[in-house]
């Protein structure tokens, strides 16, 4: 028997008919784009932009430029509206806060045109994004000058950020000069105008990167004789205390002590600075003698105040002792070496290498690399230069300038930028990290407990027909071995690795 078919209720059939649609997104914007192409016909607004050097008038629609700007919104349509009626009945709005280039490009944005950014461009359209709250185009401003930011350009990024009042672009800019601060200060051409407030908020952190404190006093004396100026001598004092003293080493005194004496006020200059440092009996004789230095003629006190300030830091640093809170950031790893398989488990350590901060590591047979393996082998198999290790910065997603983003629970576990550690492979026979191929003049990230074997991977190894080669370990420097790592560094003013057994062997051929 046949069984009816079940009809549907009236609210089911209600339901079924129903259906959400929605106009495709790229009808939109050709609709917009058209607007745009017709704005001399159908706009019903005229803004006049007042620039510094020139006046421009626009058509515009008031309804789209009030749902994209809040601003504007309150002018077209608030309680106390800025337009004004023209005679011929027009309507006319009046801006006078940026230029008309800007207007136009604020736009053909508006209107989802495409505009061309370059850092000027996005410099000041970023301001013009701010001002009107047009808040996409604010972002992708500062994205792209995020993106835009390299080693010679990033000073003068820091400089202009504080203009903008873009404050992912400021952090940035200090990130980087904390994480290459030594590359930065002699690569950037506007390194030498710097703010000093700039200067001490990176000098003040224990992430600052450097190979030794003598290369961060050594940068902060280039920053002052470059552009020397009575606002940068004032601001010395402050800045030396800021140094990690007791970082410094007993061979790298003298260098420190004759950098100091260098240090003098510019002509006509008389410090009142170190009259707020230096004890009372000095600072008078400072004052004393300050006419003389005005004139140019002589030694003046401030110059020696400068060296003796140092002097005076470094006893304090050396009275107080080594175990000081405040370090650097030297180290970005270890290579430990291990002697070639001996039938043992875990073959001996036969060498070890604190990797320094703004080094690269050239690995192989040579004796102009920087660690020698395999020189004794019976066939060179092993390569002249076989592999090198180096760092880069990792630098997180570009965050936008956009308020709840900026304060929202991501931004506080957003992870900061860090050294990361790589690996090239520059040899003829093979490098391999666990096991795996990195392939000649291909780059692999390394990772704390990475093995790395050269020519023959393990596992792949004849019975006796092939050497057996050294293998290192990359280790990462823990949190906890900071201390340590500061103080293995002390002894060495070039940051070097301590020689090992393989580097004592007698090199035989290049």
């Amino acid at each position: 028997m046949l069984k009816r078919r079940r009809l549907d209720t009236p609210e089911q059939e209600e339901e079924a008919a129903v259906k959400l649609i929605r106009r495709d997104e790229k009808e939109v914007r050709r609709s917009l784009e058209d607007l745009y192409n017709r704005l001399s016909a159908v706009g019903d607004l005229v803004v006049t932009v007042h620039g510094a050097q020139s006046t421009r008038e626009f058509s515009c629609l008031r309804a789209l430029l009030a749902a994209a700007s809040r601003p504007l919104d309150a002018m077209l349509f608030g309680r106390l509206p800025a337009v004004t009626v023209q005679k011929d009945g027009t309507l006319q709005l009046s801006l006078r806060d940026t230029e008309p280039w800007c207007f136009d490009q604020l736009l053909r944005f508006i209107h989802g045109l495409p505009i061309t950014l370059d850092v000027e461009s996005a410099i000041k359209l970023h301001h013009v994004g701010d001002y009107f709250e047009v808040l996409s185009l604010r972002d992708m401003c500062c994205n792209f000058l995020l993106n835009a930011m390299r080693e010679h350009n990033c000073c003068e990024f820091l400089r202009r950020s504080g203009e903008m009042n873009c404050e992912p672009l400021t952090k940035k800019c200090l990130d980087w000069l904390t994480l290459d601060f030594v590359t930065v200060m002699r690569s950037d051409r506007e390194s030498s105008s710097l703010s000093p407030e700039a200067l001490q908020t990176i000098l003040g952190r224990n992430e600052l990167v450097c190979a030794s404190e003598l290369t961060v006093f050594e940068a902060v004396c280039e920053w002052y004789r470059r552009q020397a100026s009575a606002e940068k001598f004032d601001a010395l004092p402050e800045l030396l205390r800021s140094l990690r003293w007791h970082l410094v080493t007993t061979a790298q005194t003298p260098a420190v002590l004759e950098l100091a004496a260098s240090l003098q006020p510019p002509q006509r200059h008389a410090s009142p600075c170190l009259q707020r440092h230096a004890s009372a009996g000095k600072a008078s004789a400072c004052a004393g003698q300050s006419g003389n230095s005005a004139d140019g003629e002589g030694t003046s006190a401030c110059d020696e105040e400068i060296s003796e300030l140092v002097e005076r830091l470094l006893r304090e640093a050396s009275a107080e002792g080594p175990h000081r809170l405040a370090t650097r950031k030297n180290s970005w790893g270890r290579l430990v070496a291990r002697e070639a398989q001996t039938g043992s488990a875990t073959p001996p350590v036969c060498g070890e290498w604190t990797l320094a901060c703004c080094k690269e590591y050239l690995v192989g047979r040579s004796r102009r690399t920087d660690i020698r393996v395999g020189q004794h082998a019976p066939m060179p198999y092993i390569s002249s230069q076989h592999f090198r290790v180096f760092h880069r910065i990792a630098w997180p997603e570009p965050r936008c300038c956009d308020s709840a983003a900026a304060s929202g629970p991501s931004a506080a576990s957003a992870s900061p930028p860090v050294l990361e550690p790589w690996l090239e492979d520059i040899s003829q026979n093979g490098t391999f990290i666990n096991g795996e191929s990195v392939g000649r003049h291909m780059k692999r990230v390394l990772h704390d407990g990475d093995k790395i074997e050269l020519v023959f991977p393990h596992g792949r190894l004849g019975t006796g027909h092939h050497p057996h080669f050294t293998t290192f370990t990359f280790c990462a420097r823990p949190e906890s071995e900071a201390a340590d790592e500061a103080d293995s560094l002390r002894g060495a003013s070039d940051a070097s690795p301590a020689a090992s057994p393989l580097q004592q062997q007698q090199p035989d051929e290049m």
